[in-house]
């Protein structure tokens, strides 16, 4: 049996899961100064989507998103649908790493090859993967409080480059563009979350207690998300966040209060260290999937462990270098992202029928049973 984690080590990975995409979430989108908003709305849609997780780890306590596949569909397809789940693993890794090293290329080693950035950072996904889902979690709950006393300290010290206007006034302009935007920000990143359901086996929760691990996860990055947001906006404005690549840098260059100084530089450290444990970490949920498909229940590492995640770092690396051929078509990928990913982070929403109604079915033969008894 695996190590287990706790309910605030679970929490802080969410989080952490969530936000890490914070220098690519707060550039240009439809929604231009109602960007804030278009995150409020993707909390909304998403809500409901957490609060079935939540009921998941109620009905099916102790056991991960593939083995509930095995228990409603059965061996074989639930190992077919697994697959597909472990490929997306994979795509969010992949898109976790290309992130990170577009944004050192971009910010610091902009004469360095991306395939080289890409490649470092990618050997220590491999790493860090192997280090097991204790480790990563362990890091995560002492990670998280210094993101968010650095985004607090970034607030404090804009508060006197603020310029209001550029949020004024809070009108919807144009509905369909904000809810386009709401969309993108609701498959990127929250919704991704549903292939954090892989660490449910993990962590012991009594009944109800799933509900506060995502519920809570969900509120506290979205807050995080909005503040960071409004805060880009009030300080760059709307035509200059659309001309930079990641607004969230720059808005944190230009503090300047007395001794602090040069934030960015820890800012970026932030950004770096948070892609590359959303990468690791979605690398780890791959190799659950794989473990759960092709070994025996009883055995604590699959045959061949090592080699397992030396072909997904393999994959991932790929698949990241062909992403998108740079940073500038990005939100256009994001677009096309939120459409093919779309149908596997909803797919929960069938999960939670099909499992209320075997639970149900369940709960009548018992009660049948010890009437008869």
């Amino acid at each position: 049996m695996e190590s287990r984690i706790t309910k605030k080590q679970a929490l802080c990975m969410l989080v952490i899961f969530i936000i890490s995409n914070i220098p690519v979430l707060t550039g240009y989108t439809a929604a231009e100064r109602n960007l804030w908003l278009a995150y409020i709305i993707a909390f909304i849609a998403a809500l409901p989507l957490y609060l079935i997780y939540s009921r998941l780890t109620t009905i099916y306590p102790e056991k991960s998103l593939y083995e509930i596949f095995g228990e409603l569909f059965g061996r074989i397809p639930g190992k077919i649908i697994s697959g597909v789940y472990i490929l997306y693993c994979l795509n969010i890794a992949a898109m976790s790493v290309r992130n990170v090293s577009e944004f050192v290329n971009i910010v610091s080693l902009d004469k360095t090859p991306q395939i080289f950035i890409l490649l470092c950072c990618m050997i220590v996904c491999f790493y860090v993967a192997t280090r097991g889902i204790r480790t990563m979690t362990k890091f995560a709950i002492l990670f998280l409080p210094v993101f968010v006393i650095v985004v607090f300290v970034m607030h404090i010290m804009s508060l006197n480059i603020y310029n209001y206007s550029n949020i004024e006034p809070i009108v919807i302009d144009d509905v369909p563009d904000v809810l386009k935007s709401g969309w993108v920000c609701f498959t990127f990143p929250m919704a991704e979350s549903v292939v954090f359901l892989s660490i449910n086996s993990f962590v012991k929760t009594d009944k109800g207690e799933g509900k506060k691990i995502y519920l809570w996860g969900l509120v506290i990055s979205v807050v995080i998300i909005v503040s960071v947001v409004l805060n880009n906006i009030l300080v760059l404005g709307i035509p200059t966040m659309i001309k930079l690549y990641y607004p969230t840098y720059t808005a944190i260059s230009l503090i300047d209060f007395g001794v602090v100084r040069r934030l960015e530089i820890v800012s970026s450290a932030l950004f770096f260290i948070s892609g590359l444990l959303k990468g690791s970490f979605s690398l780890y949920l791959a190799y659950i999937g794989y473990k759960n498909i092709f070994d025996k229940p009883k055995e604590r590492r699959p045959r061949g462990y090592l080699w397992i995640f030396l072909g997904g770092t393999v994959l991932i690396s790929v698949a990241a270098y062909f992403l998108y051929p740079s940073i500038v078509e990005l939100i256009d990928f994001l677009y096309a992202y939120s459409i093919y990913a779309l149908p596997l982070q909803l797919f929960p929403i069938v999960l939670w029928i099909i499992a209320e109604i075997k639970y149900k079915k369940n709960k009548n033969k018992n009660v049948i049973k010890s009437d008869t008894m």
